[in-house]
């Protein structure tokens, strides 16, 4: 209910942290392109194929819930 991707969201909150704790903050760049990477190379697919297994109710869980930025509120 709170991000439609939580693993990729995470993966990504980690490289983050690792690099703070590392002190290599070129390690943020590598954030948006795993981020890119993944969006097109597996999101986007998943997301076709759970419209087709689901249809309407998995476009109604679309409008729910958002694909990246995890809603805490």
């Amino acid at each position: 209910q709170y991000t439609r991707n939580p693993i990729y969201f995470s993966w990504a909150v980690m490289i983050a942290g690792v690099a703070i704790f590392t002190n290599l903050l070129a390690l943020f760049i590598i954030i948006p392109v795993f981020m890119m990477a993944v969006h097109f190379g597996v999101v986007v697919w998943e997301e076709r194929k759970l419209e087709k297994t689901y249809g309407k109710r998995y476009l109604e869980y679309k409008k729910k819930v958002p694909r990246w930025i995890p809603k805490i509120w």
